[in-house]
């Protein structure tokens, strides 16, 4: 159903629509139980920027509340920044060099098209930059019927410049797509996951990443910022000319058969990587270490929660071990973190602040650095400098 501006607040709710460049459509979300019948649960809004970046143009469905932090942060603003990471004029694509391009996009025999490095790059190198075209927040889907669902995302898509609008029409398509709802397809086939806001999950489409396709173990890793909305792809180790860039699309950690069903159902595609073709053996020997950390993340949880924090170190010790040998590196910087915070509880300052900051390094490479990560771990090492500072009053004290 579409309405007028649904928040009683007119300027939370965009009510002077500049810098949107459309008239504003928006939906509530009816709410199935719990609520009486017909009260309304949510209220989402389809903000269209046509102008973005250039000609690249971005819709955003989300909350008003989301829209207009959108706004009132600046990330909608053009602006040469003096840091890479802040960049935020660009055009999407390879990052050139003095060598040439980082890749090209090619045709696989059988596969489709895919990411192909073009020159050797070199392991935390930023490869591919990207601005999103659509933004939509995660459980609207959920939230709406098929009919509405379609209607909304096929007025995302008109919004857009009609260049951003072919490219997106050309993206993959799920196995089995439903013909009636080929845009939601689209979408959802081709999506990543992002926040916005006060880390509210929304889904984004990024017409240059989208070519990249999946890989359980892959060769890159993407990090989004906020205050840009810049997604930036960076390799997670030497890539060689010739060689297929990945993405992950799963949650780090599934075991293969877990991990297969998650890519169907959520991607609409059967996984023919390196790892879950390679023999039932090397699959069996990856599955052992992703369960059995799965295993060892309880007993630290439940060492740390009795006071066992030798126990706890240990097992996050082992963590790390095993999250190094199965190519998981994003999850060792979780538990860095844990053991700075254990460290802490200890009042062992040396190494809380050195594993303090190798999360604050990690977090930094595999977010940016305006990600609530970040600021986290940052007041995390404020706090380091508060403790020891109490530690060496105390001391002046008794001595």
């Amino acid at each position: 159903m579409e309405c007028p501006l649904p928040l009683g607040d007119p300027q939370k709710a965009g009510d002077n629509v500049d810098p949107w460049t459309h008239e504003l459509s928006c939906v509530y979300a009816r709410s199935e139980q719990g609520t009486p019948s017909g009260q309304a649960k949510a209220a989402y809004c389809l903000f269209a920027h046509h102008t973005f970046r250039g000609n690249h143009g971005l819709s955003i469905t989300t909350s008003p509340e989301i829209a207009a932090d959108i706004v009132a942060s600046g990330a909608l603003e053009d602006m040469e920044d003096s840091w890479d990471w802040e960049r935020r004029i660009f055009t999407p694509g390879p990052v050139v060099t003095d060598k040439g391009p980082s890749y090209a996009v090619k045709d696989l025999p059988g596969r489709g098209k895919g990411v192909i490095a073009q020159r050797t790059i070199r392991q935390g190198e930023i490869l591919m930059l990207d601005h999103p075209a659509v933004l939509v927040a995660s459980d609207f889907s959920s939230q709406m019927q098929p009919e509405m669902r379609e209607t909304f995302f096929r007025r995302a898509l008109s919004q857009l410049p009609r260049d951003t609008q072919k490219r997106l029409v050309n993206l993959a398509r799920s196995d089995g797509a439903d013909p009636l709802t080929p845009v939601y397809d689209i979408v959802t086939t081709n999506t990543c996951g992002v926040f916005l806001g006060d880390n509210v999950a929304h889904i984004g489409l990024f017409p240059e990443v989208s070519r990249l396709n999946h890989a359980c173990k892959p060769n890159a890793f993407f990090r989004f910022s906020q205050r840009t909305l810049t997604m930036q792809v960076i390799a997670y180790r030497d890539i060689h000319a010739g060689e297929e860039i990945t993405i992950n699309y799963a949650p780090l950690g599934m075991p293969h058969k877990v991990r297969k069903k998650y890519l169907f159902d959520n991607y609409g595609f059967h996984c023919r990587c390196s790892l879950c073709q390679s023999s039932p053996e090397d699959r069996a020997i990856s599955d052992a270490r992703r369960m059995r950390i799965v295993e060892v993340r309880g007993n630290m949880r439940k060492a740390h929660e009795k006071g066992k924090l030798s126990d706890a170190i240990t097992y996050a010790e082992e963590l790390l071990s095993l999250s190094e040998a199965e190519g998981l590196t994003p999850l060792m910087h979780e538990y860095h973190e844990i053991l700075a915070s254990i460290y802490l509880e200890q009042l062992d300052i040396p190494n809380a602040r050195k594993y303090g900051q190798m999360t604050l390094d990690g977090w930094i490479r595999f977010k940016s650095v305006d990600s609530f990560h970040v600021e986290a771990v940052r007041g995390f090492m404020r706090q380091i400098d508060h403790v020891e500072e109490m530690l060496r009053e105390t001391k002046g004290v008794y001595s």
